[in-house]
């Protein structure tokens, strides 16, 4: 082999190396700059994830709030709760949707914060379909009482009353502690940066 061979060979050599560094620490800043876009992105999914929670708990609360929370708000003690209020579908989309997403809540006190609301609300609507049906039962043997003379009709009546009296301070427990729970989950969506200007 000739000098001018070696020479060749050797810039040739050289070249591809230096090259080759090029393109490793391309490709590694590539990939660092793609996983630094991945991760915030995700952050961002999370974001507005937990904004879409905030929106739907205000929905449903101001909705609840205005009618039967209200309600349960005045009703005296001793009462009962003989307003009929229709639950019959699933309120709660954007949590039951995402629930994948509650995973990717790095702040544990606010995901477990997120789960307590829902279930409070799960226990708040389980309650009131409860109530409905007591309130069904209790106008039925009203009805019944009303159109006879018969005692047990009139003891059935009254049962039904008194179960609808015994029940409400449950209600009004549950609404009470979904209040509480709104406010904390809310305070903790806030200490994360997330809330509407109207919030």
């Amino acid at each position: 082999m000739t000098d001018d061979q070696i020479i060749t060979l050797s810039v040739g050599i050289g070249g591809a190396f230096i090259g080759g560094i090029f393109v490793f620490f391309g490709t590694l800043l590539t990939f660092k700059l793609e996983k630094k876009k991945n991760k915030e992105n995700e952050e961002q999914l999370v974001k507005n994830y937990l904004l879409a929670i905030h929106d739907e708990v205000e929905s449903v609360w101001t909705a609840y709030e205005a009618t039967l929370g209200l309600y349960l708000q005045q009703l005296e003690v001793d009462k009962p709760c003989d307003m009929y209020w229709p639950v019959s579908q699933d309120y709660f989309t954007v949590y039951h949707s995402n629930a994948t997403l509650l995973g990717k809540v790095v702040n544990e006190s606010l995901r477990k914060s997120i789960i307590t609301s829902y279930l409070i609300a799960k226990t708040l609507k389980d309650c009131v379909i409860m109530n409905n049906y007591l309130l069904e039962k209790n106008e039925k043997f009203e009805y019944i009482a009303g159109n006879s003379a018969n005692e047990h009709d009139r003891n059935m009546a009254n049962a039904c009353l008194q179960a609808l009296i015994d029940y409400a301070p449950e209600l009004r427990s549950r609404h009470y502690e979904l209040k509480q729970q709104k406010e904390n989950l809310f305070k903790e969506l806030r200490a994360e940066g997330i809330f509407r200007l109207n919030a």
